[in-house]
C-alpha cells in the first residue's frame, strides 16, 4: 500500500496541495494544468462572481484551481475513491466553504445505475456508467449502484446555485447529462461550457448544444503537437 504524500499541482499563480494515494495521482492529476491548459484558461475566463459546475470532478483538480481563485463550485463525483479523495483535497486547502461536492451521477433521469470501474486506486477514470458500450472492456475491477440524478432537479430540489459555467467530462456519458439538464443550458445565466467529448459522439453534442445557444467557440485534440485520440470543445452562448 502507498504511503499517502502531499504534492503540489502544477498550477503557478497559485499554491495548491494535493494528497497523493495512488500513482495515477501522482502522474496525472498534480499535473492537471499541463494536461489540460483549455480547461485552466476555461476556469481562469471567470471571475469571483461565477460558479463552476464541475461534473466528474474525480479528486477535484479543476475544482481546486477555480476554488482557489474564488469561484463558488458544485463538484459532482460519483466514484467512491476519488470522492473521498476530492473532500480530504478540499480541506486540505481550506476551500471546503466554496464547494459543495456531490457523490452522485448525473443523468437523464432519476434512477439507480451501474457505475462499472475501470480501477479502485483514487484519481483512476474511464469508470463506465450504466451498460457498457461495444467494444468497452467486458471485465471490470468492481462494481457498484450510484445514485443518479437529473441537473435540473438537483439543483430545484437542494437549492443549489446556478450554473454560469460548467466543466463536463463524465468518460462517454455526456449526453445522458446533458439531457437532464435542459432547462439550465436554456438559461441566459449559463455562459459557458467546457466538455470532453468521444469523437464517435461529438457531431451529436455540438449540434444538440447549438440548439441551447451554445456554440462551439474552440476545439483541442492535441497535446504537445499529437493527437490525444479525443476532443475537447469549448462552448459559449
Amino acid at each position: 500500500m502507498t504511503v499517502p504524500t502531499v504534492a503540489r499541482l502544477d498550477y503557478a499563480p497559485v499554491p495548491i496541495k494535493m494528497w497523493i494515494h495512488s500513482q495515477v495521482e501522482a502522474t496525472f492529476r498534480v499535473k492537471a494544468a499541463s494536461k489540460e491548459p483549455w480547461t485552466v484558461d476555461f476556469i481562469e475566463s471567470m471571475s469571483g462572481e461565477d460558479v463552476l459546475y464541475d461534473i466528474g470532478a474525480n479528486v477535484g483538480s479543476y475544482t481546486l484551481i477555480a476554488a482557489a481563485r474564488g469561484q463558488r463550485v458544485v463538484a459532482v463525483e460519483p466514484g467512491a475513491q476519488n470522492y473521498a479523495a476530492l473532500v480530504k483535497n478540499l480541506i486540505l486547502n481550506g476551500v471546503n466553504e466554496r464547494v459543495v461536492p456531490l457523490p452522485i451521477a448525473l443523468g437523464a433521469q432519476n434512477c439507480l445505475l451501474w457505475l462499472n470501474y475501470s480501477d479502485l486506486a483514487p484519481g483512476s477514470a474511464s469508470h463506465v456508467l450504466g451498460q457498457s458500450a461495444p467494444g468497452d472492456k467486458p471485465i471490470w475491477f468492481h462494481r457498484m449502484p450510484v445514485m443518479t440524478l437529473k441537473l435540473d432537479e438537483i439543483i430545484k430540489v437542494l437549492g443549489l446555485p446556478e450554473p454560469t459555467h460548467i466543466k463536463l467530462d463524465t468518460d462517454g456519458s455526456e449526453s445522458l447529462v446533458l439531457a437532464g439538464a435542459v432547462r439550465i443550458l436554456k438559461t441566459k445565466t449559463m455562459r459557458g461550457l467546457m466538455m470532453e467529448m468521444k469523437l464517435d459522439q461529438e457531431e451529436v453534442l455540438v449540434q444538440g448544444l447549438a440548439e441551447h445557444g451554445l456554440k462551439l467557440a474552440a476545439r483541442f485534440d492535441e497535446r504537445n503537437g499529437k493527437k490525444i485520440g479525443i476532443a475537447y470543445g469549448r462552448f459559449e452562448r
